[in-house]
């Protein structure tokens, strides 16, 4: 008999229970040590799973290659029924090729409609996310999308990839995305404004910019940008250590004003050119509308 929802913290418990036997799965096997012999073993038994609609898989720091992480990609070409997908796989040393291969199945996923994916802290480098955003294009059917790839080097290459594969998943609603530390610039950061602009459905956006390359111009195109999002009620914004001065952030508080439905701003912004603080965070909080708001200007 199939049941629903099972947890399992232990490799060994996972690969001796029942094959097929439950269609929400989350394993837990952070941090133990693994490697690409680990994942093997685990692929091989999720590839059983083919009636799952829900997984969430958790094997960060765990010395996963892109030899291992490959198999897992492998076993994804069963869960074609796959409704959530959340994946937590930072902190590994997957590159461009891994990458490429764990997501390239989801093209075939029609059903998925949440995906969390954590990237961080691997060496996918621009090549990795641009195969990852081809992937994201074929799901037509998702609302709910997070992807943190912080510190990958993907640079304005891999960004501009993702913002113009983006800009065809049509039904997202709500929208995550961490790029710290990735060698983006202005360059890029306007292309991923003109997508959002093309989301037209998108109501929460929570998007972290911190320590790259981003001027007065890069800020003030992506703000220009939300200003025409016009469902977008949910916005927090972090871009801390970038090159950000008082006309970016004048420019920020003059498109944000213009976001007639937007009630909760969440906004921290670092730079050594922001030389009024107090006086532009006075502006922030008086945008009309606003229910919830936490301003930091540093």
């Amino acid at each position: 008999m199939i049941q629903k929802y099972k947890y399992f913290h232990k490799l060994e418990d996972f690969l001796h229970s029942p094959q097929n036997s439950f269609t929400k799965l989350n394993i837990a096997l952070s941090n133990k040590q693994i490697g690409d012999y680990g994942i093997f073993q685990l692929s091989s038994a999720l590839a059983n799973y083919i009636n799952m609609t829900y997984l969430k898989l958790e094997i960060q720091w765990n010395k996963i290659g892109d030899i291992g992480i490959t198999g897992l990609g492998s076993a994804f070409q069963n869960h074609s029924n796959l409704t959530s997908l959340e994946l937590q796989v930072k902190d590994n040393n997957i590159g461009q090729q891994g990458a490429s291969n764990l997501i390239s199945p989801l093209s075939n996923y029609n059903q998925l409609n949440n995906l969390q994916i954590n990237v961080g802290w691997n060496n996918i480098q621009a090549k990795g996310l641009s195969d990852i955003a081809q992937t994201l294009s074929c799901c037509f059917s998702l609302q709910k999308l997070a992807l943190w790839a912080f510190n990958n080097n993907i640079g304005d290459q891999g960004l501009t990839d993702l913002s113009i594969s983006l800009a065809n998943c049509k039904n997202l609603k709500i929208l995550h995305i961490e790029l710290g530390s990735n060698n983006i610039s202005d360059q890029s950061i306007t292309a991923l404004g003109l997508a959002f602009v093309q989301l037209y459905n998108i109501y929460s956006l929570n998007l972290s910019l911190q320590w790259n390359i981003i001027s007065d111009y890069g800020i003030s195109q992506l703000g220009l940008a939300l200003s025409q999002c016009l469902c977008l009620r949910i916005l927090q914004l972090t871009a801390n250590d970038c090159s950000i001065g008082d006309q970016g952030v004048q420019d920020l508080i003059s498109a944000l004003q213009k976001c007639n439905k937007l009630s909760i701003l969440k906004l921290e912004l670092q730079g050594k050119e922001i030389l009024h603080e107090q006086k532009y965070i006075s502006k922030f909080k008086k945008i009309k509308r606003l229910v919830e708001q936490y301003i930091q200007l540093v």
